[in-house]
């Protein structure tokens, strides 16, 4: 399933920043979408910490990173795939 036109204008974006970062630090991008400054993916449980406390203070009941992948997923096919693009 291809990503709509706003989610690759925005990650190319992010791949541009990332891109360009790397040159001033001077390290190898990783060709991760979300990493550490030296170019190194963020840890999973990074993500999981920076997530849940979020959500525990606006209310939502509690969600997996995982969740929100198959989440978005379903919401894509419940789009279709005219109009995803």
């Amino acid at each position: 399933m291809a990503p709509d036109r706003t989610t690759v204008k925005v990650l190319k974006a992010h791949r541009r920043r990332q891109e360009a970062e790397c040159q001033v630090r001077a390290v190898v991008p990783s060709g991760f979408v979300l990493t550490r400054v030296d170019g190194q993916p963020l840890a999973p449980e990074y993500l999981y910490r920076r997530l849940v406390k979020p959500v525990a203070e606006h209310g939502p009941p509690p969600i997996r990173l995982h969740d929100l992948r198959h989440g978005a997923a379903s919401l894509a096919l419940e789009v279709g795939p005219s109009q995803a693009r």
